[in-house]
């Protein structure tokens, strides 16, 4: 392990008809392909469509009140049933904007790379870029536009139909790919996206938990395998219940979880650490489970946060934060992961 949190790597490795016509009748609209149908997704529109509305359909009712969730990143075999439970909280819900927040796969990088893309195309139709929110970022430290970050980048592509699926159409997204980042940049840059964040905002965090076995350079243990893989998950997923990212972010360290998502998922708790909120998990698997080995496993969570603080770009005021902190005083339930 490289030392210090900042330089840790961990080892993994429809819009509106008027958005419609102006990307696709624009000569020179950038749009980027998708890399991921036919292989982690269906590449037929209805039969990918078919996928996502049952895996929407298991999982829970909308939950008006949810602002962020945390979901899986793998292929839809694996992590769409978890995923489905996340998504289905926001179900039928209508946004303006979708930050979109994962890990670096493909490209060691520090701070954030930002897309060059008008939109983003997959067999559902293409969505929009926040193109104003880019924007706006880039006057910021820590931002720049990196397009071969997202090239080959599946974790946040992965996210997009569920989107399509279950929201209704006429929202921009705002991909990132989030590299290394120290307590000072991190800081940098959950403010932000915290100045973007409104009640027609939503963020994504998409991240895997647990990457366990040779395959992924991460053997810590040796017997009693699914036991301690549940273990270290809780732990992180306690973490994030408390909303508190330096007690997530040293856990990760201290226990060496390769949860390829430790850096955007650090960023959602620096947010949500201002505002306070309630935190639920919904769903819990890993592909041990699903393939009955667990030489190498991968870990899947639903995770949903709902800020008692309205999200606005301003910092709540005194009020506001005080009665937050009150509610943040009472001990949080303990997270219940299932499958």
């Amino acid at each position: 392990m490289v030392g210090g949190r900042g330089a840790r790597i961990v080892r993994v490795v429809l819009a509106t008809s008027f958005v419609i016509m102006t990307i696709s009748g624009s000569s020179s609209a950038k749009i980027r392909q998708p890399i991921l149908a036919g292989a982690w997704y269906p590449r037929d529109a209805a039969d990918l469509r078919g996928d996502i509305e049952r895996y929407l359909a298991a999982g829970g009712k909308p939950d008006p009140k949810v602002r962020a969730v945390i979901v899986p990143h793998a292929g839809y075999q694996f992590s769409g049933p978890t995923a489905g439970r996340g998504f289905a909280t926001v179900r039928g819900r209508t946004f303006d904007r979708v930050i979109l927040l994962g890990p670096s796969h493909t490209l060691g990088l520090s701070g954030v790379a930002l897309p060059d893309e008008d939109a983003w195309r997959t067999p559902l139709g293409d969505q929009p870029v926040d193109r104003a929110a880019i924007g706006t970022l880039l006057e910021r430290k820590g931002f720049a536009v990196l397009p071969r970050a997202h090239a080959q980048e599946h974790c946040l592509e992965i996210e997009l139909p569920f989107l399509q699926v279950a929201l209704e159409p006429g929202f921009r997204i705002l991909p990132m790919v989030v590299g290394q980042l120290d307590d000072d940049l991190r800081a940098e840059v959950a403010a932000g996206v915290r100045a973007l964040l409104d009640a027609t905002t939503l963020v994504v965090v998409s991240s895997d938990f647990t990457h366990f076995g040779p395959n992924y350079g991460y053997v810590p243990f040796r017997d009693s395998i699914p036991d301690k893989i549940r273990e270290l998950d809780e732990g992180a997923i306690r973490a994030i219940h408390r909303l508190d990212p330096e007690e997530f972010l040293d856990y990760v360290d201290d226990t060496g979880a390769t949860i390829c998502g430790m850096q955007p998922i650090g960023v959602l708790l620096t947010l949500f650490a201002e505002s306070g909120g309630k935190v639920e998990t919904l769903g819990y698997a890993r592909s041990g489970d699903l393939l009955d080995d667990f030489s190498n496993s991968v870990s899947y969570a639903a995770v949903v946060l709902k800020p008692r603080i309205a999200w606005t770009a301003a910092p709540p005021t005194p009020a506001e934060q005080e009665e937050s902190e009150k509610e943040q005083a009472a001990p949080p339930p303990e997270p219940t992961p299932r499958k």
